[in-house]
């Protein structure tokens, strides 16, 4: 029995560790394994939901990915070690709580990782999306060699994940929502989803953008309001002004962001963020004016905070799914594993 268990464990050294990222979206879930040295290992994983999804069909749709994951590893010699989830807010990583995410009314205080690991008999853990995202820019992306990071998301609202000294910082686990923290612009007053004033969501999220559309043209409907503000603003009077008003708050918040962190770099990601707004904010992070905008101007006293900041726009196409496999790897790496019962 003692040999048989030293071929065991041999066998088990020399085959690749391989870790499945899997990212739960509103409209599907993806997935995909790595290596620890980043790269992709077939097939990548995808299916669409819809808000029909409730905790069974979710279990079963990430049971079937784990055990796919699991056979594909074998067959390219590697072994399928553990599992990072990424998944929308809230959540309670630190217990593997998904609570309840407002595009999945069908899932509350789900217990993912407990109920996932008991059934594939391997190490699960949570992480918010916007967590994993930072991770998967940090590591393969557009900040790499950082260790100070921040990621916005730009979308339907703002999501944002820290790194410090190397390290995802969550607080207890649900902190770091950069996209409620308070802004001013000019005389406006916007309530914000989450029942605040004048966070910053309210100006940048989607919502938030359709609403300083609004102030310029009479038409209160607009399909993709994001993409026609990008494709406009250069040769559009009133799509400049959206343009340039969405740009001076997003760059309220950079600088609050800036503050509080002192980071490296800000990395800008989801769908309204473009090469645009990220120049438009380097822009406006140089001119004086724009950092006390409000009479009497006076010079910023904390300007020093921005020097050698970089904001950079994210480049990877499946930064969750990169992000939440890195976090398992690491994870994973700090953890005592459980031997397992035969071979």
């Amino acid at each position: 029995p003692a040999c048989r268990q030293a071929g065991c464990s041999l066998k088990r050294l020399n085959m690749a560790e391989l870790f499945l990222g899997i990212d739960l979206g509103g409209s599907h879930i993806s997935a995909q394994l790595l290596s620890r040295d980043g790269k992709n290992h077939s097939p990548f994983f995808k299916i669409d939901i819809g808000s029909d999804l409730n905790i069974g069909y979710l279990l079963n749709y990430l049971t079937s990915f784990v055990r796919s994951a699991r056979l594909a590893a074998l067959n390219q010699g590697g072994r399928l070690v553990a599992v990072g989830l990424a998944s929308p807010g809230p959540l309670e990583p630190n217990v593997g709580i998904i609570i309840s995410p407002p595009n999945l009314p069908g899932i509350k205080n789900f217990e993912v990782v407990r109920a996932l690991q008991n059934v594939v008999g391997l190490q699960v853990f949570l992480i918010n999306d916007a967590d994993a995202a930072v991770l998967g820019e940090a590591w393969l992306g557009s900040a790499q060699g950082f260790k100070n990071v921040i990621m916005l998301t730009l979308g339907t609202g703002i999501g944002s994940g820290i790194i410090a000294n190397g390290k995802l910082q969550r607080g207890r686990g649900m902190g770091g929502e950069w996209g409620h923290t308070t802004i001013f612009f000019g005389d406006q007053r916007r309530l914000c989803s989450c029942k605040r004033w004048n966070c910053l969501e309210a100006f940048c999220g989607t919502e938030g953008l359709f609403k300083t559309y609004s102030r310029f043209f009479s038409s209160q409907t607009c399909q993709e309001v994001s993409k026609k503000m990008i494709e406009n603003w250069k040769s559009d009077h009133a799509w400049e002004k959206v343009f340039g008003i969405y740009c001076r708050c997003l760059t309220e918040g950079i600088i609050n962001i800036a503050n509080v962190h002192h980071p490296e770099c800000i990395v800008l990601g989801g769908g309204i963020a473009h090469s645009d707004i990220v120049e438009k904010v380097k822009e406006s992070l140089r001119t004086p004016a724009n950092l006390c905008p409000n009479p009497p101007w006076t010079p910023y006293k904390l300007k020093i905070l921005l020097r050698g900041l970089e904001i950079r726009l994210a480049i990877l196409e499946h930064s969750g799914i990169i992000g939440a496999a890195k976090h398992a790897m690491d994870s994973h790496s700090i953890q005592i594993e459980r031997p397992e019962v035969g071979c």
